[in-house]
């Protein structure tokens, strides 16, 4: 009986953190925001369909989920930054994957869309067989680190 009282009150402390941190993340992102005179939006799942929907990140995972978004604008170029996460494999295997995701949209240049992802052992493959890396020799560290 006492062990399982122990393990109950180990799970309200962990849940009770984990919504704490959540709490001073968004209060964070808020301060940000308002500093920066953008806007900010708890949640945003047309920002994910509209923005990201054909990035190889959106097609990993399900729940898929983004918050603590900020808008604005600077020097003619739109900002948009989010808290995306989402949830791979099932019970043991089961992981979930949060990173901050920015988008920049410039409509005075013309420049392709593209993603910089972290660079792994699957793009060194293609950059074997002729697949186009991004590679800046001023900044040798981050080409090596960005596909």
């Amino acid at each position: 009986m006492e062990s399982f009282l122990l393990i109950a009150i180990l799970m309200v402390a962990i849940f009770a953190i984990s919504k704490y941190l959540d709490y001073r993340r968004t209060e964070a992102v808020k301060a940000v925001a308002a500093q920066l005179g953008f806007t900010y939006q708890e949640t945003s799942i047309q920002f994910v369909d509209s923005r990201i929907s054909q990035s190889t990140l959106c097609s990993k995972g399900r729940d898929r989920r983004l918050k603590n978004v900020i808008k604005g604008c600077s020097d003619n170029i739109q900002i948009s930054v989010g808290d995306y996460a989402y949830t791979t494999g099932s019970g043991k295997n089961k992981a979930a994957h949060r990173q901050t995701i920015v988008i920049l949209e410039c409509t005075r240049s013309h420049l392709p869309r593209f993603s910089l992802v972290p660079e792994n052992v699957l793009h060194k493959i293609g950059n074997f067989f002729g697949y186009p890396d991004i590679n800046f020799n001023s900044h040798p560290e981050f080409s090596n680190a960005i596909a």
